[in-house]
């Protein structure tokens, strides 16, 4: 998420109360596929500050998944979600100006039993949730060793 969901009080506060809530589902498509989601939410509010402000922060996600895709036990996959927000502030209006997405693509190839490699490639567009900032892409490769 951005510096502000991190710390939605600016460095003006701190004792930080929070509550969270989160919600996550899966559904099996089929036998090659599922198609899952989830859902965050936190209000933190600042216990030293005049009037406790509370801000609220939200994120979100959707992925699909292929089971066995191109050979037993690989997984490919697809995601697609947004980090963490500041969507409301009590203290000055302190909000995340727009939104940024994370996207992301991988294929899990399973080697053996033991041994996986799951290259990857993910987009963040407009980090910290301003729109001025150029998207950021990552390549990855994974390698987990299982004995």
């Amino acid at each position: 998420g951005s510096a502000l969901a991190n710390d939605p009080f600016d460095d003006r506060a701190e004792a930080v109360r929070a509550n969270s809530l989160g919600l996550e589902a899966a559904l099996d498509l089929g036998p090659g596929a599922t198609l899952g989601g989830r859902i965050g939410f936190m209000q933190a509010t600042a216990e030293d500050l005049p009037n406790d402000p509370t801000a609220n922060v939200f994120s979100w996600a959707a992925m699909l998944a292929f089971h066995d895709l191109g050979g037993y036990g690989n997984l490919g996959g697809l995601f697609i979600g947004q980090p963490p927000r500041v969507t409301s502030n009590d203290l000055d209006d302190l909000t995340d100006p727009d939104m940024s997405l994370h996207l992301e693509l991988f294929y899990r190839w399973q080697i053996d039993r033991n041994i996986s490699i799951t290259p990857g490639i993910f987009v963040v567009t407009s980090p910290e949730h301003d729109q001025t900032n150029s998207p950021i892409y990552v390549g990855a490769i994974r390698t987990n060793f299982r004995f």
